[in-house]
């Protein structure tokens, strides 16, 4: 999937997870590789620690980690799982849906 330059604007993403395990891991490692290579540097990725401060997950209606949330644009973005499949993440996630919920993509 080709990404248009002239169209990336700067994103934000927030990677919602609870502690630290095999899942969480990927999923940070898997959403660096996957940005890094296709945004090259036009984004900023929060890693979210929920054991820290639970009541955000209530605040942000995370209900289950890892959750990936686009913060910027005019609608909101978010998918959950381990980001493992980059086309199916690209396919999905860059597909201007409001919200989408994909668990082990």
């Amino acid at each position: 999937m080709q990404i248009n330059k002239k169209n990336i604007e700067k994103y934000t993403f927030q990677l919602f997870i609870v502690g630290n395990s095999i899942l969480n891991n990927a999923a940070i490692k898997n959403c660096t590789v996957i940005l890094k290579k296709k945004l090259k540097g036009n984004y900023t990725l929060e890693v979210i620690d929920l054991s820290n401060n639970p009541t955000l997950a209530i605040q942000e209606n995370i209900i289950l980690t890892p959750t990936l949330k686009l913060k910027n644009l005019t609608s909101e973005i978010r998918m959950a799982g381990d980001f493992s499949n980059e086309q199916h993440f690209l396919k999905h996630f860059f597909c201007n849906k409001k919200i989408i919920y994909l668990w082990n993509i």
